[in-house]
């Protein structure tokens, strides 16, 4: 989960010391305090967090950095929430309490408009599907939950892409291959920056037959009520059953379906507490 380009944070975020004879005590309040924070941080800040020392904040760090719970930002080298992480917390997630309440608004969207649905989180370069409803098509492209998505040629990681800081857009095209999938996947970076800029105008990710040869797809962000980017609602469909200025139709729909997908994520402590 990012933040909308521009938008700040308070610079810091306190919680209740950890145990101090307890090593998961310390890794859980340490993940604690980045879910908290929504953004990366120092080891100073957070030895100052959670009431420990330098030494064993570096100590906690350095197991949680080789156990791949947490990783290095790659301009700052500020300490943000690891691979392995992110796909504990979609899990759970995918499995919680609130699962009945957002599953239905995916599958309203597929019966309205006959086209597959997804919701889609990002954690650094990483985009995973944490929901998706097919549309009944014995044709469909059936990827399940967990799968990892490229982001320079779907609509939704182009849309977390044209998000993102100029900085931080910068460092994760730098780190990943612009892979072509298909003849019209974008793969030379000037093209790439130009079509994000109207992305990030429009706040409308489009796929138009750039991840999967015959598939075409819209997306929206969806934000929480801070400009947090949450991930992001599309659909896609086969070509020949619905194109893309057809499925551009649908975004006030999708607009309607993320506001509300945004309240449930925000309402989820009240709802399971």
């Amino acid at each position: 989960m990012e933040l909308k380009s521009g938008t700040t944070l308070p610079s810091s975020t306190t919680l209740p010391p950890a145990s101090k004879g307890s090593a998961v005590g310390k890794v859980l309040a340490v993940l604690e305090y980045l879910a908290a924070s929504r953004r990366s941080v120092s080891v100073g800040e957070i030895s100052q967090a959670l009431q420990i020392s330098r030494s064993q904040a570096h100590r906690v760090v350095a197991m949680m950095e080789r156990e791949e719970m947490l990783t290095r930002h790659p301009l700052t080298n500020r300490i943000m929430v690891g691979t392995r992480v992110a796909r504990l917390a979609c899990r759970l997630l995918a499995g919680s309490p609130i699962k009945p309440l957002w599953h239905p608004v995916l599958d309203s969207l597929v019966k309205d408009i006959g086209a597959t649905c997804n919701f889609v989180v990002y954690d650094g370069s990483i985009g995973t599907y944490f929901d998706r409803i097919e549309a009944n098509w014995p044709e469909s492209l059936r990827l399940k939950f967990g799968s990892k998505v490229p982001l320079h040629c779907t609509a939704g990681g182009k849309l977390y892409l044209a998000n993102l800081g100029e900085q931080e857009r910068h460092a994760i095209l730098d780190g990943i291959s612009l892979t072509r999938l298909t003849p019209r996947t974008i793969t030379n970076r000037t093209q790439l920056s130009e079509a994000l800029k109207i992305i990030a105008q429009e706040q409308i990710g489009t796929d138009e037959e750039e991840f999967i040869e015959g598939m075409v797809a819209v997306a929206v962000p969806v934000f929480s009520s801070a400009d947090i980017l949450l991930g992001t609602l599309a659909v896609h469909s086969q070509r020949s059953a619905i194109d893309i200025g057809n499925l551009r139709g649908f975004i006030p729909r999708l607009n309607e379906a993320s506001a509300s997908l945004a309240r449930i994520f925000e309402r989820e402590p009240e709802i399971i507490g």
